[in-house]
């Protein structure tokens, strides 16, 4: 039993998170593999104990045994009692949101002044749904104002939490959860082969200095790189309103995390050679249904935009006098020790640049899984990294760190860094000048500093250069002149990133002031012509890029195509920028890999592959170890196959082509869509598992030297 004890107190200690209203990962990480603390929206401060001891004398043990209830079962009436002595939740935590059956569950509540009825206490039960049903389970120990109640789960189904029961000879005190606005559920999933295992947590020695040593950290910088020459980045602003973060002091992570990964963007572009993307701009999430499924997604979204790195940013919580800052690496030497070399690099420049501004080192931190099922292993059969962002990125070919900032719970980490958006604004700039120097990236020339303008006066000049370039773009595009501060701002950016003339016209169609206009698809195609190809359209081209529309290519997909012609070509060396292009080297290397991948495209998208994603996964599975069930949940989760609602018929017989190069045979056919009852993400999944278990599949990928893989 201590070593429960001792476990819970580690975790809170370390990295536990404090959160009101929703459920929430410790270590700040919304992942399903992650212990789970809620807070009510009733108290003011975020505070656990942590002088908490070991010994027999601060501990009340009870032999209360699992209540099993029945339809016959009479409860016993509720009632408010002064005698009852117990006063309002604090917070409740979980071990876990989605177990296996057959898994051991840790919930512990905190209820402010529960040591007042522990000598008169006759029983304390957690009552729960299944699924509709209600139950109760006793509680197993309690210490101070901490219940630990410990129940393995056999029954698959969602669970919530609904209230505690705290009876004592004066009577019985029920607290509601919901009085306090929390939500506290989790999922039993049917079993795998999962196996529960001990924790197992590895922390790396801090040096003198408060800092890990960086011995052999600089060997990865070379191939991090992608194809052209460009750093891709992914900041992923931990948490969503979906999946809650930690709340405390009057702040709410998912909020601090969004405006640390935006100042972080807004930095980073200030470099030459990177590309930054977001998971999220907004408080939306990219998987709603799981936190695990988030967390995949997210990770799949970063291997889909071919990232060299992705920065998960979070706020640690716990403890009211815990502090600075912290980095989540995958272990060494384990699996791909490219991705996990280069995430100790990142992860120590990162910290290096926030001890700068007073945030100080707690160090690296590597966690290993403790199960054995297939989930939590590498490809190479090792056993992999406890969290789900560094497994799932290290599965999909991407080095993924978390990078904790602070403590939401403690008064003083937010008063020095958290309550303003200036003190925000240093935590995004120190997190991207780390990632620059990792990347060794430099800022632009002095050529755009000596542009830089901060007039609102208009900019009328129509000279044939980048800012004249700039200034037909806003004319063309969103139909008005800028100001000389806009114009001034864009040749910054196009200066430093060295933007191409295709990536800077993508910019302004996607930019919100031209989204928000809600063109038609031929309004669309119409403006198109008259921005990159300076001319009215022609009757048959107009319907050629509408139908291709109309039948899911994406308007980004049909803008960057039309951008290639030699006419926008013209355009641009008119006003001395590059044009753009793409690199296809191994698509072009490797046909049939290429041809491989175009299946899926055609298949799932039913479009041609764009070449910069046909070049991305050619490269995986050529040189990056991705295999085919890696592609698949890219296209299954990107955004773009989310949004089509792909009908059953056409999603199957997509497979048909992707997996059995063919069309479908009819008793075939209608047995698969039979399968889709739903036609539910859960349901795709498992009809796409039998066609990969196929002979015929497995052949075709033998013949490739491509690695089926597991879903």
């Amino acid at each position: 039993m201590k070593k429960i004890w001792k476990r819970i107190l580690a975790m809170t200690m370390s990295a536990a998170v404090l959160a009101g209203t929703f459920y929430i990962p410790t270590y700040a990480e919304d992942i399903s593999e992650e212990p789970v603390v809620l807070e009510t929206e009733a108290a003011d401060t975020t505070e656990m104990t942590t002088e908490t001891t070991e010994t027999a004398a601060e501990t009340t043990t009870t032999g209360g045994e699992d209540t099993e209830l029945t339809e016959d079962t009479v409860l016993p009436e509720t009632q408010e009692s002064a005698a009852a002595g117990a006063g309002s939740l604090n917070y409740i935590y979980m071990d876990d949101t989605n177990l296996f059956q057959g898994d051991e569950q840790t919930i512990v509540v905190s209820v402010e002044s529960l040591k007042a009825v522990t000598d008169n206490l006759q029983d304390i039960r957690l009552g729960y749904t299944i699924d509709g049903e209600e139950e109760t389970v006793s509680y197993t120990k309690i210490r101070d104002d901490l219940i630990l109640f410990e129940k393995k789960f056999e029954q698959a189904g969602k669970y919530a939490l609904l209230y505690v029961d705290i009876v004592t000879d004066a009577g019985t005190r029920r607290i509601l959860f919901s009085d306090y606005e929390v939500t506290a559920e989790f999922q039993v999933e049917e079993t795998i082969g999962y196996v529960d295992g001990g924790i197992q947590m590895e922390t790396y020695a801090v040096g003198e200095d408060g800092l890990v040593p960086v011995a052999d950290l600089n060997t990865v910088l070379p191939q991090m790189r992608s194809a052209k020459g460009e750093v891709v980045v992914v900041l992923d602003p931990g948490h969503d309103k979906v999946h809650c973060g930690a709340a405390g002091n009057g702040l709410r992570e998912e909020d601090l995390t969004l405006k640390i990964a935006q100042y972080c963007k807004a930095e980073l572009e200030q470099y030459r050679n990177v590309k930054v993307y977001m998971t999220r701009n907004d408080g939306s999430c990219l998987d709603p249904s799981s936190n695990g499924k988030c967390m995949v997604a997210r990770c799949n979204y970063a291997a889909s935009v071919g990232a060299d790195l992705l920065v998960s940013i979070h706020i640690d919580a716990g403890s009211a006098t815990g502090s600075g800052a912290m980095a989540i690496v995958a272990k060494k030497g384990n699996y791909r020790d490219d991705l996990s070399n280069a995430t100790h690099e990142a992860g120590q420049k990162i910290l290096n640049q926030l001890a700068k501004i007073g945030l100080a080192s707690r160090g690296l931190l590597v966690r290993m899984s403790d199960s054995d099922g297939d989930e939590y292993r590498y490809p190479n059969g090792a056993v992999a990294d406890w969290y789900s962002i560094t497994r799932n990125c290290i599965k999909v070919g991407v080095p993924g760190i978390i990078m904790e900032h602070g403590f939401i719970s403690n008064p003083s980490d937010v008063a020095n860094f958290l309550n303003s958006d200036e003190k925000l604004k240093k935590i995004g700039v120190a997190d991207a000048t780390g990632i620059a120097e990792y990347f060794g990236l430099s800022k632009g020339s002095k050529v755009a500093e000596a542009m830089k303008d901060d007039s609102m006066e208009p900019y009328t000049d129509k000279t044939k250069n980048v800012p004249g370039f700039i200034a037909y773009l806003y004319r063309s595009v969103l139909g008005r002149v800028p100001t000389r501060k806009e114009v001034s701002e864009w040749v910054y950016i196009v200066d430093t990133r060295q933007m191409d003339g295709t990536t800077l016209v993508k910019n302004f169609l996607n930019s919100a002031e031209f989204t928000g206009k809600n063109y038609s698809d031929d309004e669309y195609v119409e403006r198109l012509y008259e921005v990159v190809l300076q001319r009215k359209s022609e009757p048959s081209g107009k319907q050629y890029w509408i139908s291709r529309l109309q039948s899911g290519s994406s308007r980004a997909l049909i803008a960057d195509q039309i951008s290639h012609s030699p006419e926008f070509e013209m355009l641009c060396a008119t006003h001395g920028m590059a044009q753009g292009s793409h690199s296809l080297q191994y698509a072009k290397t490797y046909p049939k890999i290429a041809e491989f991948v175009t299946a899926y495209y055609q298949g799932l998208m039913n479009r041609k592959p764009d070449p910069d994603g046909l070049e991305y996964w050619c490269r995986s599975l050529v040189q990056g170890g991705s295999t085919a069930a890696d592609i698949t949940k890219g296209f299954l989760y990107s955004p773009e196959f989310r949004g089509r609602n792909q009908g059953r018929e056409e999603f199957v017989e997509g497979l048909y082509q992707i997996y059995l190069g063919r069309k479908s045979d009819p008793s075939g056919k209608a047995y698969w869509v039979g399968r889709l009852t739903t036609n539910s993400m859960s349901e795709k999944i498992s009809v796409i598992k039998g066609f990969i278990q196929s002979p015929e599949y497995q052949q075709y990928c033998d013949k490739l030297g491509i690695l089926v893989g597991k879903l």
